[in-house]
């Protein structure tokens, strides 16, 4: 008989406690009534007999908490253990050639959390397969679960055997091994935590259980396993969701319910137990009070869940009581519980934890129609227009995932594109261009399943990748194009481990390129912090041109080489589209060798390889004396910028800075500053200003117009050059800074400069993102210029006022300032 744990006999409670009972359950009254008139004859009738007897004790001590729940269901659990094993050996009394033969226990049994009116998840594992262990299992059948006069014992239910029902009811040892070792998935490994052996051979039982652990607790996880339990938790809830409504809880499928606590507690077991075996346990609370002692969930989660699984446990048992019917349907309005303000609290708590590791779950259904005339109804009522339905949908849903396992994979890629359509909702103007650049990235992923689990795991990424799409042509072409880059933009990091390899450097670097942009702009879209852009970008850039300086160096086996980085590149100005302007300076008058490095620089920055090209050049500041030459020395250069560098030269140069470290470096900027200004040279300053502005558009030119970029970096660079004004860093606002620290008129006019010069750099710089187009032109009528307005949040008309008004203030409060507008 059962000693440990024991519950009080019904003979311990009172007559009115008795009645009270009768009550409240049926199933109790029956089955109080069958045990007071009814004797065993034989082995089924003593072990229904048995059965009853136990369950009435845990039912009293259910409805009177004598016992706790947890008590309660191990007590119920030894029960069924001890009848499940009188009732293999009085079989195999009966079949003595049987052979070896076990049986074990999934689910709450496995556990030994049995509930009051719970089926028992059993597989028999055999040595062989004969018509012996055929009968066995049919005797064992009848034994347990026939329902007699007597009623039944338990409701036996075989569907986690290997294969399922397609599979055969008792397995070999071989056949159990081969099913799982092959074709195990997700859900069945965390079902293998639960997996415990009850009666049987102990070869067999040895062998089943070590390969148990080996199955479910991996050293290694794998890519899939998290997308594989978020998705079947949604599944189980998509299925399901119905049975919670207003007026009813659902105790053990709810969200928040037995189920999501279960599936929680055994995925972080599964996930960690392979290299931690002390977290292992079938026990759901000594799994918790192990995650705790692990530190894998905070104390006061662990408590929560502790005190939330017991309680949906005791609810669950006093629902089933009533009619012992297999039922885990609170109604509202039930005198099992008066609480159900705490209840709905604690579901949506608990669901707050789970959704941490499995992902959030809807209450509603939400999934991707099933046919295609409905998926196109659905499309139409979202806004798609039919050409985009009839053609590239169908064309979209027809590219079924490329996989081994398909009906998995297939259910990723549906879930992922619902989940995809959804989410662009958001941009009713630009769903079509959406639908056509998801088509193409999905053509450039070649529909590989890893994809899709990729993206079911990162839920936040589909939200991303929409708005991408919907925001910026630019930043969309990168996905489209390498759409490998997924993985490292999910992590925001970028590798530091470059190849040894020409070839493959200059994909890692152009990779790094396009990451950096990817990451970068989209971060800009939301926080339009022009600062943080420029300073990546520029990091980027210099990342690169080191890398690749450095093994061209190595190469040609040059020591002694340098980069002097000028215009947006030198004035840490970097944005999308920019190019490179810059010198390449010898310590020595430059070499033959030297000259092909510097060409097999130049070319492998423009040429286009597998990770695409890195970065247009722009060369016409190299020293014009030397008849352009690709690289010079030192010296030349300073005696250059000295004695023949002309006005505009100079100017150039104040954004000027070495990129390496080395004998090479000397100080520009005190030579430029040395030689201020003459009347003439203001004069020829002024020249190339006014045929710089006879060239603009009569768009808005943020580059070229009056009080454009141009005007704006020149005049400043040229009041530098006037004044011998020092600065310590060679961007354009810090030149001004400088002004504004020397001359009242420039301070005056600082704060007016800078927040007009930040305005049109944001706006050119989202036009870059979201128009097909570089340049820094804004067309009003154009799409770009429609979603810079959109992404500053204003109308077209307030934008093109906006900038209208920083060109128009910037032109009036340089022509004050300007000292090139300023010599007659």
């Amino acid at each position: 008989m059962i000693k440990e744990p024991s519950l009080k006999s019904r003979k311990e409670y009172s007559s009115a406690q008795i009645q009270e009972i009768c009550a409240f359950s049926k199933a109790f009254a029956h089955y109080l009534l069958l045990i007071e008139q009814k004797s065993s004859k034989n082995i089924s009738e003593q072990l229904r007999l048995q059965r009853h007897q136990a369950w009435l004790d845990c039912a009293l001590a259910t409805y009177f908490k004598t016992a706790t729940t947890e008590i309660v269901c191990r007590y119920w659990s030894a029960v069924c253990d001890e009848i499940l094993q009188t009732a293999c050996d009085e079989i195999k009394k009966e079949i003595p050639n049987i052979g070896d033969l076990a049986l074990f226990a999934f689910g709450k049994l496995g556990s030994q959390e049995l509930n009051m009116s719970s089926d028992i998840d059993v597989v028999l594992i055999s040595s062989t397969s004969s018509k012996e262990v055929q009968n066995f299992s049919r005797k064992f059948q009848q034994l347990i679960g026939d329902n007699t006069d007597y009623g039944f014992c338990f409701r036996v239910d075989y569907d986690l055997r290997p294969g399922g029902r397609q599979g055969p009811i008792v397995p070999t040892a071989d056949q159990f091994e081969d099913y799982y070792g092959n074709y195990g998935e997700a859900w069945e490994r965390l079902a293998f935590v639960r997996f415990r052996s009850v009666w049987g051979d102990q070869k067999i039982i040895d062998s089943a259980m070590t390969f148990s652990k080996k199955f479910s607790y991996r050293k290694h996880l794998d890519y899939t396993l998290l997308s594989d339990l978020q998705l079947l938790r949604k599944r189980i809830h998509e299925h399901y969701w119905h049975r919670s409504q207003s007026d009813q809880i659902d105790l053990k499928l709810g969200i928040g319910g037995i189920r999501d606590l279960e599936l929680f507690v055994h995925a972080l077991q599964v996930v960690h137990g392979g290299k931690d075996q002390n977290i292992r346990s079938h026990e759901t609370s000594t799994a918790l009070s192990l995650l705790d002692k692990a530190k894998l969930l905070p104390s006061t989660d662990i408590q929560f869940l502790k005190y939330h699984y017991w309680n949906l446990r005791h609810l669950e048992n006093l629902v089933q009581i009533q009619e012992d019917q297999q039922t885990h349907i609170l109604k509202i309005d039930n005198s099992v519980t008066a609480d159900n303000t705490s209840l709905i609290k604690n579901l949506k708590q608990c669901d707050g934890i789970v959704s941490t590791l499995l992902g959030k779950v809807s209450s509603s259904p939400t999934t991707l129609p099933e046919t295609l005339e409905q998926q196109k109804e659905w499309l139409k009522s979202i806004g798609f227009s039919d050409s985009v339905i009839d053609s590239d949908w169908e064309e979209l849903i027809a590219a079924t995932a490329l996989s081994r396992q398909k009906e998995r994979d297939e259910q990723y890629r549906r879930r992922f594109l619902f989940l995809f359509i959804e989410a662009l909702k958001k941009y009713p103007k630009k769903l079509d261009r959406c639908l056509l650049l998801l088509k193409d990235f999905l053509k450039a992923t070649r529909a590989k399943a890893t994809f899709f689990s990729l993206f079911l795991n990162h839920e936040n990424l589909i939200e991303q990748v929409a708005n991408i799409f919907a925001s910026s042509p630019y930043l969309s072409r990168i996905l489209c194009s390498r759409p490998e880059l997924i993985d490292s933009f999910i992590y925001r990091s970028i590798s530091d481990e470059e190849p040894s390899d020409t070839e493959s450097l200059l994909t890692f670097l152009a990779e790094k390129k396009l990451l950096t942009e990817l990451i970068s702009g989209t971060e800009f879209i939301s926080d339009r912090d022009l600062e943080k852009l420029n300073q990546r970008l520029t990091q980027t850039a210099d990342q690169i041109c080191k890398s690749l300086l450095k093994k061209l160096m190595t190469d040609f086996d040059c020591k002694e080489m340098n980069i002097l980085c000028l215009g947006k590149w030198g004035g840490q100005e970097l944005g999308l589209h920019s190019d490179l302007d810059f010198i390449l300076v010898t310590k020595n008058d430059p070499t033959e060798a030297d000259l092909k490095l510097a060409r097999r620089f130049l070319n492998r920055l423009t040429e286009t390889n597998k990770g695409g090209s890195l970065y247009p050049v722009d060369l016409r500041l190299r020293p014009a004396d030397r008849g352009g030459v690709l690289v010079t020395s030192a010296e030349q250069l300073k005696d250059y910028l000295v004695t023949q560098a002309a006005p505009w030269e100079r100017q150039a140069y104040l954004r000027s800075r070495w990129l390496l470290q080395n004998e090479i470096c000397f100080e520009i900027h005190p030579l430029l500053l040395s030689k201020k200004l003459s009347n003439a040279d203001l004069l020829e300053l002024e020249r190339i200003r006014l045929e710089l502005l006879k060239n603009k558009s009569s768009e808005l030119d943020l580059k070229y117009g009056e009080g454009g970029f141009v005007e704006f970096e020149f005049a400043i660079q040229a009041a530098v050059l006037l004044n011998s004004s020092s600065f310590s860093k060679t961007h354009s606002l810090e030149m001004l800074s400088s002004l504004a620290h020397k001359l009242s008129s420039w301070k005056t006019s600082e704060e007016a400069l800078k927040s007009h010069f930040l305005f049109m750099r944001q706006a050119e710089q989202l036009h870059q993102i979201s128009s097909s187009e570089a340049g820094s032109v804004l067309k009003k009528n154009s799409e770009g210029f429609q979603s810079v307005a959109e992404l500053l949040q204003i109308t077209p008309d307030e934008l093109e006022i906006r900038i209208i008004s920083s060109l128009s203030q910037n032109s009036e409060i340089l022509k004050r300032l300007d000292p090139r507008r300023s010599v007659e």
